[in-house]
């Protein structure tokens, strides 16, 4: 399994929860204080436990949420990771 993390400007909560469940029904959306280019800015770590075949869909996901925000990127963290279900 790998973990995906979106980051991105905290703008636009509503159409970013939106976009990632249509594609996933589970995730999970932090809300943090981050640095571009040395000035602080609010936003939003969005991170999906999802195989690697789903990775188009995540760099989908990214797309739209860079274009809706108006952003120059957003960066996607790709790890991986073992789970466990308790």
């Amino acid at each position: 399994m790998l973990k995906y993390e979106i980051l991105t400007e905290n703008k636009n909560y509503q159409y970013i929860e939106s976009a990632v469940s249509k594609y996933f029904s589970g995730f999970s959306i932090v809300e943090q204080t981050g640095f571009w280019n040395r000035c602080q800015e609010e936003s939003l770590n969005i991170t999906i436990i999802a195989e690697k075949s789903k990775r188009h869909l995540i760099r989908h996901i990214a797309e739209k949420i860079k274009s809706c925000n108006e952003q120059q990127s957003v960066m996607i963290v790709i790890s991986k990771v073992k789970t466990v279900f308790i």
